[in-house]
């Protein structure tokens, strides 16, 4: 586990000049602490930038929670205005990222493709995910065979990108992506 956490760490920390004004992140980048102290989204935002034709696997854990109506995990476009963090509203930005990029709901479990849901009435896992202290979720996009897998918790709830009737959703191989966290 330590071998696999350092080399997380390595390639993925939390990016300072793109996270919400707000957030508490640690010094190597490893850690956040998104106090919810208002009813406004706190966002904060990966550092690795995923590739076209790359596979990358993150690893979130809630170590301590609050309550918090939601938690969504994106993967957005590596585009300047998408992660403008002097914007006024986080809410706007929020709905922004929802209509830009690849978005999961860990409490509800709906997903969305560039604001388009994918499964019946947006539900991809059935129940609540990644809610919890102690909740682990595992994102695995492998851009060379176009799929994007959720993990929660060790259940695995399949390919994002295939519709209820069976159909793969193209992923956009050209475009690099972000690892973004809106609370």
């Amino acid at each position: 586990n330590a071998i696999i956490f350092e080399y997380q760490l390595l390639v993925e920390t939390w990016n300072k000049e793109l996270s919400h004004l707000y957030q508490g992140i640690s010094d190597d980048g490893s850690c956040i602490e998104i106090a919810p102290t208002d009813k406004e989204w706190k966002y904060a935002s990966g550092s690795h930038i995923v590739k076209p034709g790359e596979r990358f696997k993150w690893t979130l854990k809630i170590a301590k929670w609050s309550s918090c109506a939601s938690i969504i995990i994106g993967l957005l476009p590596n585009v300047n205005d998408l992660f403008n963090v002097t914007q006024p509203k986080p809410l706007r930005l929020m709905h922004k990222w929802w209509k830009q990029g690849y978005m999961f709901s860990g409490v509800s479990g709906q997903f969305a493709a560039y604001g388009q849901n994918i499964k019946k009435n947006g539900m991809y896992a059935q129940d609540s995910t990644f809610a919890k202290e102690g909740d682990v979720l595992e994102i695995d996009l492998n851009c060379n065979e176009g799929t994007l897998h959720f993990i929660a918790n060790g259940r695995d709830w399949g390919n994002a990108l295939v519709d209820d009737s069976g159909e793969n959703v193209e992923l956009n191989k050209d475009e690099e992506l972000r690892l973004a966290l809106c609370v």
